[in-house]
């Protein structure tokens, strides 16, 4: 297994939970990957991003007024069995008072994301990372809940 980058190293998770106010959904498709991506040429490209948009509640004391969160569907769990897993699944970052977020998710849970958010069902969602550090940290894990205080921990 590898290790974690030298920055994570020794230092304890967190939970950042962040109040859900609202989301977008983003879709692109196109022939070839998008100039500028700097991604492998390949036949098709297609891009699946969700945003949600929210208040931060915990941990006490963070500096952040609001949060923005962008979930990339393009992680296909069966292609990754039998490799190594990667160190962390996002970034979290905390600039201008504003706590953001960027992470991977597995393609298959997108339609049953879009029917929660739609549905106006995840209410907070929580993310385990080691505490900022310069205003960054590695994202190890999320979990999105139904009720604002489900397994709040400070």
């Amino acid at each position: 297994m590898p290790s974690m980058p030298r920055a994570q190293k020794g230092r304890s998770s967190v939970q950042y939970d962040v109040r859900l106010t609202d989301w977008r959904w983003e879709y692109g498709f196109s022939v070839g990957a998008p100039l500028g991506h700097g991604l492998p040429l390949e036949p098709y490209f297609d891009n699946r991003e969700i945003e949600l948009f929210g208040a931060p509640i915990r941990p006490s004391g963070l500096k952040a007024e609001a949060a923005k969160i962008r979930l990339s569907f393009i992680v296909d769990l069966k292609e990754m069995i039998g490799r190594t897993p990667p160190p962390t699944i996002g970034e979290l970052y905390l600039r201008n008072g504003l706590l953001q977020a960027y992470v991977f998710m597995p393609t298959d849970v997108l339609p049953s994301m879009l029917v929660m958010l739609t549905a106006d069902r995840f209410k907070r969602v929580s993310i385990l990372a080691p505490k900022l550090h310069y205003r960054t940290s590695q994202i190890q894990g999320f979990h999105f809940h139904r009720n604002i205080e489900d397994a709040i921990v400070d």
